[in-house]
């Protein structure tokens, strides 16, 4: 009757491969949680890698996102503008786009 019930096969676990501060290259089923935050990969059964999770971000790399998002939305007003600004047709009498013949410059 034991035969019977399906036993987790190792094999599917998912295994992950993650490098330390200090170079060091790990392999495990589980990441320890001091290791959580560095950048790691997922592999298959092959291991092959099939996915990467990043590592988190500092807190200097989150202020920086902030500020960029910051100058973007300022240069979209920037350009809006321009783009008002651009789009301002100035009358012209005829006279001013009429091509004049040689006839007429003499």
């Amino acid at each position: 009757m034991v035969c019977l019930i399906p036993l987790p096969s190792a094999a599917h676990a998912k295994m992950y491969r993650w490098v330390d501060k200090q170079g060091n290259v790990y392999y495990s089923d589980q990441v320890p949680p001091s290791q959580s935050k560095l950048e790691r990969k997922v592999l298959s059964d092959t291991g092959r890698v099939i996915e990467t999770i990043r590592a988190a971000k500092t807190q200097e790399e989150i202020d920086l996102e902030k500020r960029l998002a910051i100058l973007r939305a300022e240069q979209e007003k920037i350009i809006a503008k321009q783009k008002s600004t651009d789009n301002i047709s100035v009358p012209l009498s005829i006279e001013a786009v009429k091509p004049t013949s040689p006839q007429e410059s003499s």
